[in-house]
């Protein structure tokens, strides 16, 4: 693994932001990403991408269902606590993730985006990642979108 790598977009530095728990910077990026339209067609491919990678690497190998059950349960200093964490519904974003058809069709756009942005927070958390792994993580995903659609404006390079 090439931990060499940073974040390249908007997009990258937010999603960056809010898995290492560094609120002012995310609202600083996020200030960014509204201004700017590029960013915004790709925050939800981007964002699937990251969430998708760190559920695959913290899930794959495990006895999934009472695994995932533990994570989305376990007690937690909250993201945004406003928001609180709807643990019915990052259950099943995260086992879509995992290949799991027909579970998130009543979650809308706007939940599903907080919901993936809170758990790769708490993914990260759960697995101790460093700031280099999380930079390789978003890295590996603006390259993978950035191959399946080069027309998207993530430059990787």
């Amino acid at each position: 693994m090439d931990v060499d790598r940073e974040p390249a977009s908007v997009v990258s530095e937010m999603i960056r932001a809010v898995a290492r728990r560094d609120d002012q910077s995310f609202k600083n990026w996020r200030k960014k990403f509204n201004q700017d339209r590029a960013s915004q067609e790709v925050m939800p491919d981007l964002l699937y991408e990251v969430f998708r990678s760190a559920v695959v690497i913290r899930f794959a190998n495990l006895e999934q269902g009472k695994q995932i059950d533990a994570f989305v349960e376990r007690n937690r200093l909250l993201l945004w606590p406003e928001q609180g964490f709807p643990q019915d519904k990052a259950r099943r974003l995260i086992r879509s993730a995992l290949g799991e058809r027909g579970l998130v069709g009543d979650i809308s756009t706007e939940e599903a985006t907080i919901i993936r942005m809170q758990s790769i927070a708490y993914l990260v958390d759960d697995m101790s990642m460093t700031a280099d792994q999380v930079d390789w993580l978003i890295s590996e995903a603006e390259h993978w979108i950035s191959d399946l659609n080069p027309s998207e404006g993530i430059d990787p390079s």
